[in-house]
């Protein structure tokens, strides 16, 4: 088994963790690293863990998705980690794999703390740990419906108008993020750690004259904000008031390792 995952501030990079140790050693893959490549032939199934953002599939998900060559018969299950729900991403990325000919057979949902800090902060260490342990549980339920191959098509969340506001949401965001990083902006000269360089899953960030610059091929993880160990970096009006998150259990040499970067 093949277990692929994309990650910005850890939360999925810890649960394909756990999750391939449920399921027994599946071997664990960073997108960054296979792009569209193939799993290896003898897979007879394939797994994604990935972040909902802007209500749905983030861009490198969906090129991998494109581009997944796989045959028809191939167990293909995703795992999404959100805030909250899922919204329409489960959806989403049925349409996209059975445009090339493939089942989405099964796709499950993870909440863990929200990265997404325009809109807040991630909650108090408690809410945090209860999320984690609530997650823990939900992954050994996944892991054994996984291995008994269990059909779990991705189900709709709230009421008409509300999925299709999500819709139009990342319909017509979704072109636009590769530039909103010229929202992001340092408040001072950095010191010469080059984290955010470092670890962001785009290669959009270079250090120039002590502070870094953003090259407009964002994927608004925000690893790069929720990373900087100063709180330098800020984007938008609101974000320096709200304290920041990186999954406890991931850490900058495992991100470094997740964009294909070296470990250290």
């Amino acid at each position: 088994m093949e277990l692929f995952y994309s990650t910005g501030t850890g939360n999925s990079l810890w649960a394909a963790r756990l999750l391939a140790r449920e399921l027994g050693g599946a071997r664990l893959l960073s997108l960054k690293h296979q792009g569209k490549d193939p799993p290896p032939r003898d897979a007879d199934a394939v797994g994604i863990v990935f972040p909902v953002r802007m209500y749905g599939v983030p861009q490198p998900v969906v090129e991998f998705a494109r581009g997944l060559q796989a045959e028809p018969s191939r167990f293909i299950f995703a795992v999404t980690t959100n805030g909250g729900e899922p919204a329409g991403s489960g959806q989403q990325l049925e349409r996209i794999f059975a445009a090339r000919g493939l089942v989405l057979s099964a796709f499950h949902s993870l909440t863990l703390p929200s990265s997404y800090i325009p809109w807040g902060g991630p909650g108090s260490k408690e809410e945090q740990q209860r999320m984690f342990s609530a997650a823990e549980a939900e992954i050994r339920r996944i892991a054994e419906a996984v291995r008994e191959r269990r059909l779990t098509p991705p189900r709709r969340h709230g009421p008409l108008a509300g999925r299709a506001f999500r819709a139009a949401v990342y319909r017509l965001t979704y072109p636009l993020v590769p530039r909103i990083d010229r929202l992001f902006r340092t408040d001072r000269d950095c010191p010469p750690c080059n984290i955010c360089e470092a670890i962001c899953p785009a290669r959009n960030i270079e250090m120039q004259e002590g502070r870094p610059v953003w090259l407009h091929r964002c994927e608004q993880c925000f690893a790069c904000l929720q990373w900087c160990p100063e709180k330098n970096i800020q984007w938008g009006r609101n974000t320096a008031k709200y304290e920041r998150y990186h999954h406890p259990e991931v850490t900058v040499s495992d991100m470094r390792a997740a964009r294909g970067g070296p470990s250290e």
